[in-house]
C-alpha cells in the first residue's frame, strides 16, 4: 500500500486508486504517512485529527478511526489475494500460462495456507511447461499443510488432472521411503527409472509416484512391445492420438 501526500491524499494498493471517505481518517492516514518509520504519539494524532477542538478523552477518540484505519487496510489485504486469484484463473482458461506464474509465486509465498492461490500457483505451473518445479511446489505444498494444520490441502484435489491410471484397490505398504526419494529425483530431473526384478512391485511404485503428479501422468504398457519401432506408437496410442504410420524401418 502507498500513501501520497504531496498534494490532495491518495492511496493506492498495486496500482489502483484506493478511495478513503472522511475527513478524519484521511487526515490520520496522512499524520501516519509523514512520519513513516516512526512511532507516531496520541498527542500527535489529536493534533492532526482535531487541531482546533482536542477531546477530552483523547484516547478514546483517537482509538475509533485508528480501529477503523486497521480494519480498512485489513480488509485490502484480504482483498488483493482474491483479485489475483480470480484474475489469475481467468488468464488460465485463456491459455494464458506464464503471465500469472511470477505474481502468483510472490503472493503464494505470503499466503502459504491459503489453498485456492496455491492451487492457481500449480495450475499455472503445469500449464507453462514446468511440470517438475510444478512437483516440488505441491510436495512443499503437502507438507507445510501437514505440518501446519494436520491435514491435506482439500482445495488441491480439485486441480485438472489428466491421464488414465487406475485406482488401485490397496494401499502401498511399507515404500513410504521410496515413493519420497522418486519425488524428489522428478523435481530435478526429466527422466527417473526405478529398477528392480520382475515381482518386485516397481510398477506399482511408479504408478503411486506417478498418481502424486499435480498434472496427472499416463501409464503406457510396453511389455508386450518387443520391436523398437513400436514404442512411440505405443506411447501416443496411450495419449489417445495413434498414429497412421510406423517409424521407417532400419
Amino acid at each position: 500500500m502507498g500513501v501520497a501526500v504531496s498534494g490532495p491524499l491518495e492511496v493506492t494498493a498495486d496500482g489502483a486508486v484506493i478511495e478513503v471517505g472522511g475527513a478524519r481518517l484521511r487526515a490520520l492516514l496522512g499524520r501516519l504517512a509523514v512520519a513513516a518509520g516512526r512511532v507516531v504519539t496520541i498527542e500527535e494524532l489529536a493534533d492532526a485529527l482535531w487541531p482546533e477542538d482536542r477531546p477530552a478523552d483523547e484516547v478514546a477518540a483517537v482509538r475509533s478511526p485508528v480501529s477503523f484505519a486497521v480494519g480498512h487496510v485489513a480488509g485490502l489485504d484480504e482483498i488483493r489475494p482474491a483479485v489475483v486469484e480470480d484474475g489469475a484463473a481467468a488468464d488460465l482458461a485463456c491459455g494464458r500460462a506464464e503471465h500469472p506464474v511470477a505474481e502468483l509465486t510472490d503472493l503464494a509465498t505470503r499466503h502459504p495456507l491459503r489453498e485456492r492461490l496455491q492451487a492457481l500457483l500449480l495450475r499455472a505451473l503445469v500449464a507453462s511447461g514446468r511440470a517438475a518445479e510444478a512437483l516440488a511446489c505441491f510436495e512443499e505444498i503437502r507438507r507445510r499443510f501437514a505440518a501446519e494444520l494436520r491435514a491435506d490441502p482439500v482445495g488441491l484435489a480439485d486441480l485438472p488432472r489428466a491421464g488414465d491410471l487406475r485406482a488401485p484397490l490397496t494401499s502401498l505398504v511399507g515404500r513410504s521411503a521410496d515413493v519420497d526419494r522418486i519425488v524428489g529425483q522428478l523435481a530435478e530431473h526429466r527422466l527417473v527409472t526405478p529398477g528392480g526384478p520382475g515381482g518386485a512391485g516397481t510398477t506399482r511404485l511408479a504408478t503411486t509416484v506417478a498418481a502424486r503428479l499435480p498434472g496427472g501422468a499416463w501409464l503406457v504398457e510396453l511389455a508386450s512391445v518387443t520391436d523398437p519401432d513400436d514404442v512411440a506408437p505405443a506411447v501416443l496410442g496411450a495419449l489417445g492420438r495413434p498414429p497412421p504410420w510406423r517409424w521407417p524401418t532400419r
